[in-house]
């Protein structure tokens, strides 16, 4: 998730393995769901968001502000319980052909929060409300799998010939060929169900107005920019929540988050760099102290179709002349694992070959200017965009600005935006240079490669470098119908080796996350790619 993490870096990146910390011992454990005596019931969980929520439309989400939000309101027809195996959701079970193409879904006979009931029909709608090319939604991939799809999407057929209605709760979906990845993507915000009369009765805003899920929760009040408050679904089909309200409270500084959290006004929050040392020397913080590892990269991207970045020798010398090493030792103290890829270190099976770029400048400056024989022209100054939401993304800027002012003896140019506007401009393709992070949608390399690096998803699909090889084209797409995890596996190493080779991104980190989390507070669970729906949340 910008699904474009798209990564910020926001108090919803609840990613990873959790454990408690110390000085002397980081070793990262599995998170276990404490199983208290007794049921407690009632309380407010008030969660910070670094971001205002743009939007919780599940056809329209892209980042994980948005979707922490969502995934309380909205569901799928399947999802992930805590070590991220498939479980079943709206949908009580399913066949597979024995082709692997024709999905049968078995629905459970449920309502929505409305008191409406849930039905393959509603199904088939939000999918295809999704695929429409007027919903304009910059996620309609998840669901390109399904037969007729494009057709649906290019105006030759009324509707999705691929989705199938049996009866009001069996829903039978075919997709063009066998993909291992398909029942993860219906996990995604984009294959959540809405409800069609809550879409259509309340305009664009409909999901500020009247969000109609079947989820654990539902939206009681949005004050933009804010705040968000939603109280439990009393007729949720699953374990209804045990709180009494999930608040939302939007504070974008890092300062601010902080200081909440130590006046008992939030009960989570993600810790800055600026906080880490303070924190761990603090006795009372000290034992709210956790970290998660996760499956998340922070990194700095180029628009490789435009000038000069179009010019692979002129990428690869800004590579070299940035020291990462200075950015995990001096910004991140330590707490990230330098990013040596574009695949997370935590990906199950991955075995990547490749390293990055180690920093030298001298190789950075000699690269530059075999760039400037061959006929590159440099400009005097290039932009270099960044979003607010916590102070790292300012100083990291920064310190890249200065390295590359004194190794290439190019002046960057730092422009700062808020989230919504941000994410806008980078779908447009607006920036040379960018920060970006991605938390995984689902545990695959597909979900990095493909989505972000295939040249079918450039700009609004998720593809913020707009990047094109008919190499790396190639040996994702045929990955993405292997059934064979080892093969594919083998070719996205050699693509990953590809897009590294030709600096395509400036990877930073890998993503650990340091938080703190009231003693009081049980049950919220934690999966290696985000939070769980807060229905099992305690306040003791």
């Amino acid at each position: 998730m910008k699904k474009l993490f798209a990564l910020l870096l926001v108090a919803v990146l609840l990613i990873g393995v959790v454990s408690a910390c110390g000085p002397a011992d980081d070793d990262v454990v599995d998170d276990e769901i404490t199983t208290e005596p007794e049921t407690v019931m009632g309380g407010v969980f008030r969660f910070p968001l670094a971001q205002p929520v743009p939007t919780i439309d599940p056809a329209q989400l892209t980042d994980t502000t948005s979707h922490e939000v969502g995934k309380q309101i909205f569901e799928g027809l399947v999802t992930y319980d805590i070590d991220l195996n498939i479980i079943p959701s709206l949908a009580k079970s399913w066949d597979i052909s024995e082709d692997g193409t024709v999905y049968t879904f078995h629905l459970r006979e449920v309502n929505f929060n409305d008191g409406t009931s849930f039905t393959a029909d509603d199904v088939k709608w939000s999918f295809e409300r999704v695929l429409d090319p007027g919903t304009k939604s910059p996620r309609k991939w998840i669901l390109e799998d399904i037969s007729g799809a494009k057709d649906y999407t290019d105006g030759i057929e009324s509707e999705v010939n691929g989705i199938e209605i049996i009866d009001e709760n069996t829903i039978m979906i075919t997709i063009n060929e066998i993909s291992p990845v398909f029942i993860h993507k219906l996990t995604y915000s984009s294959a959540w169900i809405v409800n069609r009369d809550s879409v259509e009765d309340n305009g664009d805003l409909w999901y500020e107005e009247n969000p109609v899920g079947t989820g654990p929760f539902i939206l009681s009040e949005w004050m933009r920019n804010q705040k968000l408050v939603l109280l439990p679904n009393p007729d949720y089909w699953g374990d209804k929540a045990k709180i009494d309200r999930l608040e939302y409270y939007v504070h974008t500084e890092d300062t601010i988050r902080q200081q909440e959290y130590e006046a008992g006004n939030i009960d989570y929050n993600v810790i800055a760099d600026a906080d880490f040392d303070r924190i761990k020397n603090d006795e009372i913080l000290f034992a709210d102290l956790q970290k998660i590892e996760q499956l998340g990269i922070q990194y700095i991207g180029f628009r490789t179709n435009v000038a000069p970045f179009d010019n692979m020798k002129f990428r690869q010398a800004f590579c070299y002349a940035v020291d990462r090493n200075r950015i995990i030792d001096e910004i991140y103290n330590n707490r990230f694992k330098l990013a040596t890829g574009i695949i997370p270190s935590a990906m199950p099976n991955f075995p990547s070959e490749t390293d990055a770029y180690p920093y030298d400048p001298v190789m950075a400056k000699n690269l530059l200017e075999e760039a400037v024989a061959e006929g590159l022209e440099v400009p005097d100054t290039i932009t270099f965009a960044y979003n607010k939401g916590t102070a790292t993304h300012k100083n990291v800027a920064e310190f890249i600005q200065n390295q590359i002012q004194n190794n290439l003896g190019i002046e960057l140019i730092l422009e700062e935006y808020e989230w919504a506007t941000y994410l806008e401009k980078i779908d447009n393709g607006e920036f040379p240079v960018f920060r970006l992070g991605w938390l995984a949608d689902y545990p695959d390399p597909d979900n990095f490669l493909w989505v972000l690096l295939d040249s079918a998803n450039a700009g609004r699909n998720g593809g913020a470098s707009f990047y094109s090889n008919p190499d790396f084209d190639a040996l994702v797409r045929e990955a993405k119908t292997l059934t064979d995890n080892a093969a594919r596996m083998g070719l996205y190493v050699k693509a990953e080796k590809i897009a590294m080779d030709e600096a395509v991104w400036m990877p930073i980190n890998f993503q650990t996350n340091w938080y703190v989390l009231k003693s009081n507070i049980k049950g919220l669970r934690i999966t290696a790619m985000g939070t769980l729906p807060h229905n099992y949340v305690e306040i003791h």
